[in-house]
């Protein structure tokens, strides 16, 4: 489902929810699975609907995954489960604010960390307050939000790590209660050795079907692991505290403890999908590199192995912080492309005539022989027909430049005003409560319970 709202603000979910059960039809109860659950202390019983990001405070658009792993483990009778992505090095402390004038600031919660220290490995902060001189009383929604935050993050300021104080932080803002994994502690799963030992015993397997599978789909831009010399990088990150995370090549595995390994984001989700849940939740980008890990586990571990099927779940909701006549970065696109295509394009300009014989010379010339004197022709007959189209609608023309150059100034004001990508803990929290009643809609016209 694609439900649209006004100014472009949306839900999407793939595949509808009604399909959600057909996808639920066959558990995980395999070996691996009951190991992997056991290990992780999930049910081994019932439904496993798992999703999961970075540690910070995201956008809505991850927000509504949130609310899709609740609404649709409700529906079915099962658990949702939130995987904390802590072995990525995200800035979860540069908070983006709007500001007076429809620009941009950062709040910075604390000072940022090492280039590369994963969340997980980087202490918890004393939170540093916001400076609001520049956030127009009007956007109280806004400072509330702000104040939220930082009480929430001064509240966990003795949490075991940033990526656990970010995550409880969030989570104490209203979010529905459910079970929190982190990603590094997947190292300590018998599963996740298991699969440490395929890569010891055949190193240059592994990279290369990972190699394979992101070459077959380019799209997903996920990096080839290298591959040179006597050496064959893995999916893996070596975690130090308070320290740049390390690539782990095939010749390291035997000098770094298992503890500090942490597996990259293709192997995280495989593995999860391997046994932890079943079914994944994914935004857009995890549904774009998603058929990698799919097609590399499938050449990697045998075309038997069985991933949990995954779905795809994100909104955009926009900051209520512009007044109506604000044109959205698309329009304004629009707008800057007709006035570029104006120059030759008659029917711009309301010349249909004109504009239909341009298209007529257009194919003549590319029917004509390269070098001919009959292409020749045609493109003198074409040159001349935009320059007389020029001459005859030159106010209009110039009409459509100043149209585009006088959105100068707006462009950078849309693109504040229109930003879906801002912390769900400044929207109104009416916004917030719409967006999950529109979700728990989606999954209540569904009424089912698996086995």
């Amino acid at each position: 489902m694609n439900a649209a709202g006004a100014d472009g603000e949306s839900l999407t979910i793939r595949p509808e929810p009604a399909r959600w059960l057909e996808l639920l039809a066959t558990p995980q109860a395999h070996a691996w699975s009951r190991s992997l659950r056991r290990d992780l202390g999930l049910h081994e019983n019932g439904s496993v609907i798992m999703s999961g990001h970075q540690a910070g405070f995201w956008h809505p658009g991850i927000l509504a995954k949130v609310f899709a792993a609740d609404a649709a483990a409700a529906a079915v009778g099962g658990s949702a489960v939130w995987v904390v992505v802590d072995q990525d090095a995200n800035e979860p402390l540069a908070v983006p604010l709007p500001r007076d004038g429809l620009k941009r600031a950062v709040w910075n919660l604390g000072p940022p960390g090492p280039l590369d220290v994963a969340t997980g490995s980087r202490p918890p902060v004393q939170p540093t307050p916001a400076e609001l001189s520049g956030v127009p009383a009007q956007w109280s929604f806004v400072r509330e939000g702000v104040a939220r935050v930082h009480h929430a993050m001064e509240a966990r300021r003795d949490a075991a790590s940033l990526a656990r104080q970010c995550t409880e932080a969030a989570w104490s803002l209203g979010l529905p209660p459910m079970r929190h994994i982190y990603a590094t502690a997947l190292s300590a799963t018998s599963v996740f050795g298991e699969l440490i030992d395929r890569m010891t015993a055949d190193p240059l397997a592994c990279a290369t079907a990972y190699n394979v599978a992101a070459a077959e789909h380019p799209r997903a831009m996920i990096r080839a692991l290298r591959l040179g010399g006597d050496r064959v990088e893995l999916p893996l990150w070596e975690r130090r505290p308070d320290r740049p995370r390390r690539p782990v090549f095939a010749d390291d595995l035997a000098a770094v403890p298992r503890e500090r390994l942490a597996p990259r984001a293709l192997l995280m989700t495989g593995l999860l999908r391997l046994g932890a849940c079943d079914l994944f939740i994914h935004g857009l980008g995890g549904e774009r590199y998603d058929p990698v890990t799919e097609r590399w586990f499938e050449r990697w571990l045998g075309g038997t192995v069985r991933l949990a099927p995954t779905a795809m779940v994100t909104a955009t909701r926009y900051l209520p912080i512009a007044d109506g006549d604000l044109l959205s970065p698309r329009e304004i696109s629009r707008v800057r492309d007709a006035a570029r295509r104006v120059r030759y394009d008659p029917g711009l300009c309301g010349d249909p005539a004109t504009a239909r014989r341009r298209h007529e010379l257009s194919a003549a010339i590319s029917a004509a022989p390269p070098n001919s004197p009959d292409r020749r022709r045609l493109f003198r007959d074409l040159h001349a027909l935009v320059d007389d189209h020029r001459i005859r609608h030159d106010e209009a023309i110039a009409a459509f430049k100043a149209r585009a150059a006088a959105l100068t100034d707006a462009a950078s004001a849309s693109a504040v005003a229109f930003d879906r990508a801002w912390a769900f803990p400044l929207y109104p929290p009416d916004m917030i409560d719409g967006l999950r009643e529109e979700v728990r809609r989606a999954f209540a016209q569904v009424s089912y319970r698996t086995s």
